[in-house]
C-alpha cells in the first residue's frame, strides 16, 4: 500500500482513500466491540480520543469522561470537543488530595496483582484513568490508546531521521502491542470494566505497519492521516500540541510536589 500512495499522479486523492480505510478499520473495531450496550469514552478533547468518540456515538449510547484537577488543560479542551460534538460528558475535577489517593491506589493495585512497585512516573501515568474509572457508569469504556505510537504522534519523533523514526515508532507500538496495556487493563478490570483500544485492533496495527512515512508525520504534522480522518467524521478536535494525559490532567504536577 505504501509503494501506491507514493507513486500514485493523484496522491491527494489516494491520502483520502487511505484515511477513509483507516476509518473503515475503525469503525469495524468499535462496531464489534460496542454492541447494542451504553458505552463510556475516556476523553481529552485531542484528536484521537474524539475520533473514538464520534465512532462510537454511530452505534451507542455514550458517555464521555475527562479528569482532572480544577486547572487542566484537558478539562477546558474536553467540555470544548463535547460542546461541538453535542454528547454527554461528565467532567470529574479533582482536588489535590483526591491525586495523591488515586496514586496510592495504582501503587497498593499493581502490588497486589502485577508484583510491580511503580515509580512516580508511573503513577502520574496511572492515576487519571484509576481515579476517574470510580465516576464510570458504563460496563463497556473505550480509549485512543496507540495512536501516538501508530501514527506518529508523541513530539520526540520529530527530532529523528525519518529512518530513526520509523524504527522507533515501530519499537513504541509493538512494545505497547506485547503488554504495555497490561497496566490499563488492570485498572479497567479492578473497576469491573471491559477496555477496548480500537487503534490497536489487529487491521489497524497492520495498516499503520504498511503506511508510507508522510501519511503519519509530514514537516511539523505529527497524525496526519488522523487529522484527515478527523475532517471526514466533521470534527474540529484541537490541533495543537497535546499534553500526555499525566501532564494534561495535571496530576503529574500535583504528585510531583508531594514527592
Amino acid at each position: 500500500m505504501g509503494d501506491v500512495l507514493n507513486n500514485c499522479p493523484n496522491h491527494e486523492r489516494m491520502q483520502s482513500a487511505g484515511a477513509q480505510a483507516l476509518l473503515d478499520l475503525l469503525r469495524s473495531s468499535v462496531r464489534r466491540s460496542a454492541g447494542n450496550e451504553p458505552v463510556a469514552v475516556l476523553f481529552s478533547g485531542g484528536l484521537d480520543s474524539s475520533i473514538v468518540a464520534a465512532l462510537c456515538a454511530e452505534v451507542s449510547d455514550v458517555t464521555l469522561y475527562t479528569v482532572g484537577t480544577a486547572t487542566a488543560t484537558d478539562i477546558h479542551a474536553a467540555v470544548a470537543g463535547a460542546s461541538r460534538s453535542f454528547l454527554r460528558l461528565v467532567t470529574v475535577v479533582t482536588a489535590d488530595e483526591e491525586v495523591r489517593a488515586a496514586s496510592l491506589g495504582v501503587s497498593e493495585l499493581f502490588r497486589e496483582k502485577l508484583g510491580t512497585d511503580p515509580d512516580i512516573l508511573q503513577r502520574s501515568i496511572f492515576s487519571p484513568m484509576f481515579h476517574v474509572m470510580r465516576f464510570v457508569k458504563e460496563k463497556h469504556v473505550f480509549t485512543g490508546q496507540g495512536a501516538d505510537e501508530l501514527f506518529g504522534g508523541y513530539h520526540r519523533y520529530l527530532d529523528m531521521d525519518p529512518e530513526l523514526r520509523e524504527r522507533a515508532m515501530r519499537h513504541d507500538a509493538l512494545a505497547l502491542l506485547s503488554g504495555g496495556t497490561g497496566r490499563d487493563v488492570c485498572i479497567a478490570e479492578h473497576y469491573g470494566k471491559v477496555l477496548h483500544m480500537p487503534f490497536l485492533s489487529r487491521g489497524v496495527v497492520d495498516f499503520s505497519f504498511a503506511l508510507p512515512p508522510s501519511a503519519k508525520i509530514e514537516g511539523q504534522v505529527r497524525k496526519k492521516i488522523l487529522r484527515e480522518c478527523a475532517a471526514m467524521l466533521s470534527l474540529h478536535a484541537s490541533s495543537a500540541d497535546k499534553k500526555a494525559m499525566q501532564y494534561g490532567s495535571g496530576f503529574s504536577r500535583v504528585l510531583s510536589k508531594s514527592g
